[in-house]
């Protein structure tokens, strides 16, 4: 009898669990969440519970995500010390959650472990399934050579199993990277080599694909002026794409999806400036953040909305969207996100003339870029704090060891005068042995208390010079542009001077561009001066961040950024400046004077040193024959670089290009 019931059981759970997987296939959730609670009831064993609980958590996932959450990690109680599929799969939708919700550090965590599982089970599919996942996320934190090396790795894969559904997802996802990398063409040809592949036009994926073509349209149209006939063109592909893939969306109920391309619709109304038609689409998108709990979704929104507010100039509506973004960091403990919330808020109190809340808000924005700053030491500070209290340990078990032999030895020892005498001499000499232990002790204080002076003086002194250096980049930099500015307002007030208004709008617009020019730079100071040390990768996104603005107000420039940093290394704040205004010069001379369609810039690191090159294919020069401004140039980005101890090395010949390149010493 008792064998024919649990033949019963696992018929019933087989059959259930096989229906909730056709009902996840057709999108219908709450049927598919039905029949996984009856395969629960008849589950067996630990797998069986954890595999029902996986097509719950798998099937709401983007429309239930806090649901989905919970169903996961009830699903992964039964194989939390189990390596198989199942706990594999369960990780991978807790990673999915995380990275839905925007906090990428929980996600990536959670990821790493499910690839190490996957691994150990030797399971391509799985392997393929959670690389494409880590790409993903270091995507969207701006790591972008991390996130290519998955995500190629991945799609080379399911090219080889040619997998086409697959393969579909993953070129979806290398052109999402693309798309991050404002190399919006690029992202296009990936996305256009997944369409043909496409066998479901009515799919989620298909629906995602459809919107990122649409992103991609929406960068294209960034580099345009309303009035080029492309513009036009690219943003009416952009609306098309976005009408597919919210229709998509819907029949799928999608509620992620709809809230995504909902905000996609409301960024293209802000372009059109249909800012009423913007605000309705942010609303619905924030509603739906709202009713599925999805952090990321109501900041964006809320990011949106107090952008949209500010615009119209209504600031205390702008300031409740501020605000509420802020709640919701310092509630998540999100530095980043208080980051830009902060920086929203006293941005405005600023526009509003409210310079006491400005200051205020001000002031915590910069505790945060502090706290942002020190995340990094803390994390040192903490894991040698471990270290410490393991050998604080390990040092009281060995004095545990060391007072029971003492005892063994007391216990021994015979019940005689003599044993008294002994036992009184050793006391005796443990007390010499405890003085002198003292005295030599005070002495090392003392001395390492010396040497903390030495350093403290050094630090300070070091700390002195890069100031100067920095005033004195101040002084050049600012001081010129001012002294412009000041020569053209006389120029334009002067009494007794008439001129035309050819002439008048020329200096203003001299004035204005000095302005511009001062403002930047009292940002990249400003930005070298918050940190007392700068990691070469922030160098690298700080130049990859400058380099795209610039070739944005320049046509037909295409920018290429090759990596290899295999060492991480510090730059001190006056170093990173000085490194950076080398690089700005060698980047202005080539889009200036080389007419080159290509600018190739190259960051390597090894064995604590850096090297920096800037390439083009352009006109070159012939450096015996330069001009003597061009010449004043080339000797200030010498004497840049001297002072931060590199070398500079500018190979160039007419018709051939110019290679800039800066090693450390």
């Amino acid at each position: 009898m008792e064998a024919m019931l649990s033949k019963n059981n696992t018929k019933i759970y087989n059959t259930s669990s096989q229906i909730g997987f056709y009902y996840i296939g057709q999108n219908e959730d709450d049927s598919a969440v039905s029949y996984y609670n009856v395969a629960l009831k008849h589950a067996k064993t630990p797998i069986e519970k954890a595999d029902a609980y996986m097509g719950m958590a798998k099937s709401t996932l983007f429309t239930k995500s806090v649901y989905s959450m919970k169903s996961a990690k009830k699903g992964l109680t039964f194989v939390q010390d189990t390596d198989c599929v199942a706990r594999v799969n369960l990780i991978n939708v807790i990673g999915i959650y995380y990275s839905l919700n925007g906090k990428y550090d929980s996600s990536l965590y959670f990821y790493k472990i499910g690839l190490s599982t996957a691994e150990k089970l030797k399971d391509e599919i799985l392997i393929s399934k959670l690389k494409g996942n880590l790409g993903d996320v270091y995507s969207y934190m701006g790591k972008y050579d991390i996130a290519l090396r998955y995500q190629l790795q991945v799609l080379d894969f399911q090219q080889r199993k040619k997998d086409s559904v697959n393969m579909v997802r993953s070129f979806i996802n290398v052109g999402n990277t693309y798309n991050y990398m404002f190399q919006d063409s690029i992202a296009l040809t990936y996305y256009m080599r997944a369409y043909p592949l496409l066998k479901d036009k009515k799919s989620r994926m298909s629906g995602n694909l459809f919107n990122s073509i649409a992103l991609a349209y929406e960068g294209l149209c960034d580099s345009l002026k309303p009035e080029n006939p492309k513009w036009q063109t690219y943003t009416a592909l952009q609306k098309k794409y976005l009408q597919q893939s919210l229709a998509v969306k819907t029949v799928l109920k999608d509620s992620i999806g709809i809230a995504n391309t909902l905000l996609n619709f409301g960024r293209l109304a802000i372009k059109m400036k249909h800012t009423p038609e913007a605000i309705r689409y942010f609303n619905e998108s924030l509603t739906i953040g709202e009713k599925i709990d999805n952090q990321r979704l109501i900041r964006a929104n809320c990011s949106a909305l107090g952008d949209v507010y500010c615009e119209q100039k209504d600031y205390p509506k702008a300031l409740v969207f501020f605000f509420r973004m802020n709640e919701m960091a310092e509630h998540d403990s999100d530095l980043n996100a208080q980051h830009d919330a902060l920086h929203s808020i006293y941005r405005t109190y600023e526009i509003m003339g409210d310079y006491k809340n400005a200051f205020e808000y001000l002031a915590q924005y910069k505790n945060v870029i502090y706290a942002l700053n020190s995340k990094e030491k803390e994390k040192e500070i903490a894991d040698a704090e471990a270290k410490y209290k393991n050998q604080e340990k390990q040092r009281e078990n060995d004095n545990l060891m060391y007072d029971n032999q003492l005892k063994t030895i007391e216990n021994n020892k015979a019940k005689e005068e003599k044993q008294s005498i002994l036992i009184f001499s050793g006391v005796g000499l443990l007390l010499i042995l405890l003085i002198f232990y003292l005295f030599y002790r005070n002495a090392q204080i003392k001395a390492k208390a010396e040497e903390q002076q030495k350093v403290t003086k050094a630090v300070f002194e070091s700390e002195q010079k890069e100031r100067i250096r920095i005033s004195r980049d101040l002084h050049d930099n600012v001081g010129t542009q001012l002294s412009l500015i000041s020569n053209d307002i006389e120029w334009i007030t002067h009494p007794l001077k008439t001129f035309t208004e050819t002439e008048k709008s020329e200096r203003l617009e001299s004035i204005g561009t000095a302005s511009k020019e001062v403002i930047n730079t009292l940002r990249e100071t400003i930005w070298a001066l918050n940190k007392e040390e700068v990691s070469f990768e922030e160098f690298a996104d700080k130049l990859k961040a400058h380099v795209q603005k610039q070739v944005k107000l320049s046509k037909n420039v295409q920018p290429s950024f090759n990596e290899n940093l295999e060492s991480t290394i510090m730059l001190g704040p006056s170093e990173a400046l000085g490194l950076f205004r080398i690089c700005q010069e060698a980047i202005a001379n080539s889009l200036k004077y080389a007419h080159s369609e290509k600018l190739e810039i190259s960051m390597s690191t090894e064995n604590e040193k850096y090297k920096l090159s800037i390439a083009d294919y352009g006109k070159g020069f012939d450096k015996l024959a330069i001009s003597r401004d061009s010449n004043y140039g080339l000797a200030n980005m010498k004497f840049r670089a001297e002072e931060i101890s590199c070398t500079i090395n500018i190979d160039s010949s007419p018709e051939k290009g110019t290679i800039v390149t800066i090693a450390k010493k």
